[in-house]
């Protein structure tokens, strides 16, 4: 399948590259999609690249937003190979995707920086709340090409929507991730069940007061979890934690 000139995929790149300059101008990323996934698998995608997104339609690569968790997922990993090669033909690449499940609805957005850029890692990493301030401007800014957008929804192709046989590691999934864990060169003994829950939300880019909200501990409490996490994986910075479930496949950031 594949969408015409006259789609408002196409019609609305010009503005949508207007919403993403000043974004642009602070963190060199110069690839934004804004997408939202029915309950009936319709859907509709608006982003600054549409030929990449038609490609990807005529491949019929599966759309990621169907099977991926909520949560932040980096493209290495989640998207097919062939998908990434097209990206990097168009220059863009060091992409992230945010999904987020509604009951009625799927959200879904993608930030990505030119393919040589691969210090937008550690943008993405320390600002991820800035990201998702940005995603609530751009919803406001593009309510009208997103109005239209609901009107001009495509409906993928079966194999499109359907979960691939092999998906990214779920993170989300503790008892999966405790055994990975394993793996990781510990060197003063394991992680707590504390230790490992609140090990998970920081390499997955939480700050310690949304880790708090999340687990009812305190900051200080965290903060000493923390701590002691460093020591056990020999680490002395978020970064480095990041680096080692890196190596060990649980994340692709690094």
């Amino acid at each position: 399948m594949h969408l015409n000139l006259e789609h408002i995929t196409f019609k609305a790149q010009k503005e949508i590259n207007k919403i993403l300059a000043p974004l642009t101008r602070m963190s060199d990323i110069c690839y934004f999609s804004y997408g939202e996934n029915n309950l009936d698998s319709s859907c509709f995608t608006l982003l600054t690249h549409p030929e990449y997104y038609n490609n990807c339609l005529i491949e019929e690569f599966p759309l990621c937003g169907f099977h991926l968790k909520s949560g932040w997922h980096h493209w290495d990993g989640s998207l097919p190979h062939q998908q990434t090669e097209i990206s990097s033909s168009l220059n863009i690449g060091n992409g992230i995707i945010y999904v987020n499940h509604y009951a009625d609805k799927s959200v879904i957005v993608e930030f990505a920086s030119h393919k040589q850029n691969n210090s937008v890692k550690d943008f993405y990493l320390n600002n991820q709340l800035l990201l998702k301030r940005f995603v609530n401007y751009f919803i406001n800014e593009a309510k009208p090409l997103i109005a239209q957008a609901k009107k001009e929804t495509i409906k993928p192709n079966r194999a499109m929507v359907a979960t691939p046989k092999t998906n990214p590691i779920d993170i989300n999934n503790v008892d999966e991730i405790a055994k990975i864990l394993q793996k990781l060169p510990l060197t003063r003994g394991k992680l707590s069940a504390r230790e490992l829950e609140c090990f998970l939300m920081l390499i997955k880019g939480f700050s310690l007061n949304e880790i708090s909200q999340a687990t009812t501990l305190a900051i200080p409490t965290i903060a000493n979890y923390i701590s002691r996490i460093k020591l056990k994986l020999n680490c002395s910075s978020r970064k480095e934690m990041i680096q080692k479930a890196a190596d060990s496949g649980l994340v692709e950031f690094n």
